[in-house]
């Protein structure tokens, strides 16, 4: 069964596409303009996922500009649809949004398409509980529309979601579905039950028939464009292919289906289907065949990890802010409830001052206590919030920077066992040096990153340490070295051996390895990573050069803020918190650390601490 999150209702969608295209021109209202660039993203998603997003945001800065509130609401849940599974974070935020804009202009029938979009993206998380009252309520809300057609893509929806359903209120859902589909001359929707159909009645045993209906399916979509529907019905061809024995013709047809998922865009279909061919070959001890399928997966969800990092924030850190936004509503509702009260009080108050003067004067003294209980309340409040986004950023860190190396040894690991007799010596030593290199790059952000916990408490006392700056850098720089070696890379220091700095060693060694394992990843190969230093009032600055693409003014400015800015939830972004955790080392150690552009090309970052300069 597959799952939909849009509303197609043409019959031929790339001709509707097209005459959208040539009717741009002619366009003068600015409100219908966004119209049709938010139709033509709806329609671009079944085919080129990336257009979808290139017309989504055009219309949506169109919209935001004239205030065309419905305009910016359709701009978002295309975002939505183009972000999920990618970036489950966003597309969750745009949903979101979009459905909240849709309420407030009273539009029933989009609400039900949302609370649909919302049940997906609950779906593909696996979290069937609540997928199943989003997919209900907009089962319930779409009952009442004038113009139904959107019922039909809620079914094929709650059909794939709600297993627990009866065969025949199944058999009844999936022939009113149908019924609407062909209504409208829903083509898309049409070949999705024709998908189903063709299942349903090879599995009943009319295998001759259902496999006619899919491989007609399959012409369909060709026929209309509908490439996502193709790559459904792939997947189910290839599926049957291999019930009836015929491996070569089901590995076809996943090959065809990853093809198209590559070619248009279909993270979540491409990860289902590279599953499926590595767990098919493991079973049948094709190692050389598995570890080709492993490292497409690997390199699939690296992709999609660097997508949701270069957000802020993964689907995690948004859950966690949707609690605390209800928790910050419920002290606010609390907060106003007291304060009614207090202004009833003081009324009560007001009236037996008029009767009593010291009644009065013992409340005047307790208004004073209150307010003192009141500010260390308020003190007390601040600090826990402190701890609050401490402990967010924390887990953060541990979601973000520690769980992707353990999946890496993890895969490696399995990969090196299934392949251990067709490998050769040479591939055995380069997987044990990954994996040495991945261990030993997680120890190091473990040592770093407990110092920095450490710093967090309220007994943790700063002790500097006079430390040798070239020893240091050999120390940091060893964990690259095979990498340095790997791409031809060159660690050029210009640090005299008898230079001695004030700081703390753990903390120092965690901001050198940082600023090393980005010039190593980022510098091009046979080139040179340059460590040069410049004396400066009692302090001494070592910079480190590298040639790589270096960063935009934008990207430097933002570098070291995570830590630094007030609200952990903002859209923020970066490639990881190690270089925030650093910046605030910095602080610790009475220096700084700050990034610029190298002459030529390339980043500079430099490292500000005091010294003592021994002969």
């Amino acid at each position: 069964m597959v799952l939909l999150v849009c509303c197609l209702q043409a019959s031929a969608q790339l001709h509707e596409f097209r005459n959208l295209q040539r009717s741009l021109q002619a366009i003068t209202d600015s409100n219908r303009y966004v119209d049709a660039l938010n139709r033509m993203a709806m329609l671009a998603h079944y085919r080129y996922r990336d257009t979808t997003l290139f017309y989504a945001l055009k219309a949506k800065a169109i919209a935001e500009r004239h205030n065309y509130e419905k305009g910016i609401a359709d701009a978002r849940n295309n975002e939505g649809i183009y972000y999920l599974s990618s970036n489950n974070y966003l597309s969750a935020r745009y949903f979101n949004e979009a459905l909240s804009i849709y309420q407030e202009l009273g539009d029933k029938e989009n609400e039900t398409q949302l609370l649909m979009n919302l049940s997906v993206l609950l779906f593909t998380n696996k979290n069937q509980n609540e997928a199943l009252k989003y997919i209900r309520q907009a089962y319930n809300l779409g009952k009442d529309l004038q113009h139904d057609s959107i019922q039909s893509i809620v079914i094929t929806d709650m059909l794939a979601i709600d297993q627990k359903m009866d065969a025949s209120d199944r058999d009844a859902l999936f022939a009113k579905g149908k019924a609407i589909a062909t209504k409208y001359r829903d083509t898309a929707l049409l070949i999705s039950f024709a998908n189903n159909e063709g299942t349903q009645l090879y599995n009943a045993g009319k295998k001759k028939e259902g496999l006619e209906l899919l491989l007609a399916s399959v012409k369909d979509a060709d026929q209309t464009g509908s490439e996502y529907m193709k790559v459904a019905a792939f997947m189910t061809l290839g599926e049957i292919m291999f019930d009836m024995g015929r491996d070569v013709d089901g590995i076809s047809y996943y090959e065809r289906a990853l093809k198209i998922s590559t070619d248009y865009g279909y993270p979540e279909r491409y990860l289902q289907l590279a599953e499926r061919l590595y767990s098919y070959y493991r079973a049948k001890h094709m190692p050389a065949m598995a570890y080709e399928y492993a490292n497409l997966l690997l390199a699939k969800r690296a992709e999609i990890n660097d997508a949701a990092s270069k957000a802020g924030y993964n689907f995690l850190t948004y859950a966690l802010r949707e609690k605390q936004v209800a928790d910050l509503e419920s002290k606010d509702r609390f907060w106003n409830t007291v304060m009614i009260l207090l202004l009833i009080l003081f009324v009560v108050v007001m009236v037996v001052v008029f009767f009593a003067y010291r009644t009065f004067q013992i409340k005047r003294r307790n208004m004073r206590i209150q307010a003192k209980l009141h500010k260390a309340s308020l003190a007390r409040t601040q600090e826990l919030e402190e701890v609050d986004r401490f402990n967010t950023m924390l887990i953060s860190v541990i979601a973000h920077d520690i769980r992707q190396p353990f999946s890496t040894v993890l895969m490696t690991a399995e990969v090196f066992n299934e392949s251990i007799d067709v490998l050769t010596d040479a591939e055995k030593v380069n997987i044990m040096g990954q994996l040495k290199e991945t261990a030993q790059k997680s120890m190091m952000f473990m040592d770093g990153l407990l110092t920095w916990i450490k710093s967090k408490n309220s007994g943790f006392e700063y002790q500097p340490e006079e430390l040798h700056v070239a020893e240091m850098l050999v120390e940091a720089n060893a964990f690259f070295e095979l990498e340095q070696c790997r791409k031809s890379l060159k660690l050029v220091t210009e640090v005299p051996l008898d230079l001695v700095v004030l700081a703390h060693r753990n903390m120092l060694l965690f901001v050198f390895r940082n600023i090393l394992n980005n010039a190593t990843k980022y510098a091009p190969e046979h080139s040179a990573i340059e460590v040069a230093i410049a004396f400066t009032d009692g302090h001494v600055c070592i910079t480190f050069a590298d040639h790589g693409p270096g960063m935009t003014a934008e990207q430097r400015a933002g570098l070291f803020r995570a830590m630094a800015d007030q609200d952990a939830a903002s859209d923020k972004k970066g490639a990881g918190l190690a270089l925030s955790v650093s910046w605030e080392m910095m602080q610790k150690m009475q220096g700084k650390i700050s990034v610029d552009a190298a002459p030529g090309g390339g980043t500079v970052f430099c490292v500000l601490l005091p010294y003592l300069h021994r002969l």
